[in-house]
């Protein structure tokens, strides 16, 4: 057997894709995630504490809605984290002939 690796199409390198962020807003970026990070980690560090465990079933109902939502922001961080925009240069007047399907039929 060959123990050579099957080549995936995503592992390609994207000449046309750029990540969204470069320079100084990527920097700001990621400080901005960075201290949004340290906020959360020093929120769930008081949240935990064994003196705000009252009543354990509502204080955990609480919880994992209170998780769910800092899980939703954590998926949007990541996404913009990852995000490309086109590369691609423009394309010349012209050279693209473009075809338009409606779905109306228009009337006089």
């Amino acid at each position: 057997m060959s123990s050579a690796r099957k080549h995936h199409p995503t592992s390609d390198p994207r000449p046309f894709l750029e990540p969204m962020f470069s320079g100084a807003g990527a920097l700001k970026y990621y400080a901005i995630t960075g201290l949004w990070l340290l906020a959360a980690g020093w929120f769930w560090a008081w949240w935990l504490q064994p003196e705000h465990l009252i009543a354990p079933v509502r204080f955990w109902i609480v919880t994992a809605g209170m998780l769910w939502i800092w899980g939703m922001q954590l998926y949007f961080v990541q996404v913009f984290l990852q995000a490309r925009r086109p590369a691609a240069p423009d394309p010349v007047p012209g050279q693209w002939r473009v075809a338009m399907i409606i779905t109306k039929v228009l009337s006089d």
